[in-house]
């Protein structure tokens, strides 16, 4: 995760939201053994002589800045791991050079957001949990407690079905705008559906003998009109979106697309071209039931 300094000296969560030139950063997974990760950060805004950053997770100790600082994504207060000065001034750098008044100029001109460091979750210390109030009884683990998340924005997992955006796209088109591709909506799964958000009504899922709960829609915010791969800001899919996807009467200026689940199985393995079985399914969507918190 990306954070800054907060007002009172913690490190708070930093997102596209912030600085659109985050969507140019590419990461692989390097190699990976029992114990490690290792993954390689690229971005296109930064020189072709400029080195790609190279992670590893669990950090070694002469890379980590410690002790563990709480960062705050939300509201919620978690301990992680500062990793390091050498990954702080690349990202600061991508920052940088997307704020800079021609994105050649180097050095780039120092932006607003100052520096950023690049953190990642302690995990000798508690999880966040979700907001508990869409788990239902049968998401509930066999301690009594609910599936964890750690540094994503509010659940662990985003599901999105293909009809969906193919509908989406098809009415961008009837307004006159171009097609957006899926990446705009960042989702850990994507199911090949046949009905336009069918999703929306599903509870239980099955895939791979996993079994996930579908527990909330998605409301979307402006991160989603970010061009992932040039940083671009664009009026879609928002626009569009906003004509037909406001779906919550608690909330009736957001806009949904894609699903929030979860599970509690944590061994399970997801792999393209698996089945997903539909279980159970619902009547209508479930959408937020509190104010959706914006930055």
């Amino acid at each position: 995760m990306l954070a800054r300094e907060g007002t009172q000296g913690e490190l708070r969560f930093f997102t596209q939201r912030q600085s659109p030139g985050l969507a140019t950063i590419s990461c692989t997974l390097t190699s990976s053994t029992p114990t490690t990760t290792t993954y390689t950060l690229t971005s296109s805004l930064l020189p072709p002589s400029s080195p790609p950053l190279i992670i590893t997770y669990p950090p070694p100790q002469t890379t980590a800045s410690s002790p563990p600082k709480t960062s705050v994504v939300w509201d919620d207060h978690v301990q992680t791991i500062d990793l390091g000065p050498v990954a702080s001034n690349w990202v600061t750098n991508v920052v940088d050079h997307f704020s800079a008044p021609t994105r050649s100029s180097l050095p780039p001109v120092r932006s607003e957001h100052g520096v950023i460091k690049l953190v990642a979750f302690d995990s000798s210390h508690n999880c966040r949990s979700p907001d508990k109030k869409y788990f239902p009884g049968t998401a509930v683990k066999g301690d009594g407690g609910i599936p964890e998340t750690a540094l994503s924005d509010g659940f662990p997992i985003l599901l999105v079905g293909t009809a969906s955006l193919d509908e989406l796209n098809s009415r961008i088109k009837r307004n006159g705008g171009k097609e957006v591709n899926m990446k705009r909506f960042r989702p850990n799964i994507v199911v090949n559906t046949n009905t336009p958000f069918e999703e929306d009504e599903w509870r239980i899922i099955r895939i791979s003998g996993v079994v996930y709960h579908v527990l909330k829609g998605c409301p979307r915010c402006k991160q989603a009109c970010t061009d992932q791969d040039t940083g671009e800001v664009t009026p879609e899919p928002g626009f569009t979106l906003a004509s037909f996807r406001k779906m919550s009467k608690r909330n009736p200026q957001d806009f949904y697309f894609g699903q929030n689940v979860a599970t509690t199985n944590t061994e399970g393995k997801v792999e393209v071209g698996d089945v997903v079985e539909v279980i159970k399914k619902g009547k209508g969507g479930v959408w937020d039931k509190d104010t959706v918190k914006a930055e």
